[in-house]
């Protein structure tokens, strides 16, 4: 449907919530929704712009690859590894905002142990627990980081009628965890990597502020 020109906002508009970003120090938030499961590539554009692409043979579901999935990115990119990326909503404890957050692999594990020994699932909205842990920096690189999950400091509780308008307004906003990660189709991500990753042969002239809109829009 074509908005009529008063309706018009002369941009793009925000597609998805702010993500979780963990800070040196004690961090603390509560899951929300499904976790998705996943594996993504790390591709680059051509104006070297690095972009996620998802690993299409790992199955969600079974959270294996299957070999009778066509995966696209392995076609064109056939040295190219995915790594591990499950992905939730979160409510960030440090200002009461659903955010988008990319889980760490070992802090992850760790809350699943938890969860399975001890507190249940973290989820729950009546019995769930919010996730607090520790981000230490442990080198120079920015790879040399350590997630700690602090496990005195966690205690089941339900959501609070705060949490449950944010959870409402975000959803409303933004739609659930499964809408936000939606898997594209194998069509779509082979379209995408013609578009805007392989080398183009003829060079079309492009508005420079149009570019800089598709840079922000792909790098949130």
């Amino acid at each position: 449907m074509v908005k009529k020109f008063t309706d018009l906002q002369g941009k793009a508009s925000k597609s998805g919530p702010d993500r979780f970003k963990p800070q040196e120090g004690r961090n603390a938030f509560r899951i929300i929704g499904a976790v998705v499961p996943g594996y993504k590539y790390w591709l680059k554009t051509r104006d070297d712009t690095s972009v996620p692409m998802d690993c299409l043979s790992f199955n969600r579901e079974t959270e294996q690859f299957d070999n009778r999935v066509r995966d696209v990115v392995r076609e064109y990119f056939p040295d190219k590894k995915c790594s591990w990326a499950y992905q939730s909503l979160v409510i960030d404890r440090a200002d009461g905002k659903v955010k988008l957050f990319d889980h760490k692999k070992k802090l992850f594990q760790e809350i699943v142990d938890v969860a399975k020994k001890k507190f249940g699932d973290p989820t729950d909205e009546e019995k769930g627990w919010d996730v607090v842990f520790e981000r230490k920096k442990t080198g120079p690189h920015t790879f040399n980081v350590e997630y700690k999950l602090e496990v005195f400091e966690l205690s089941n509780s339900a959501l609070t009628d705060a949490d449950k308008a944010a959870i409402a307004e975000a959803t409303e906003k933004f739609g659930t965890i499964e809408d936000i990660a939606r898997l594209p189709t194998p069509e779509e991500q082979e379209q995408f990597i013609k578009n805007y990753i392989l080398p183009k042969e003829e060079e079309d002239d492009v508005d420079e502020e149009i570019a800089n809109e598709f840079d922000q829009a792909i790098s949130h």
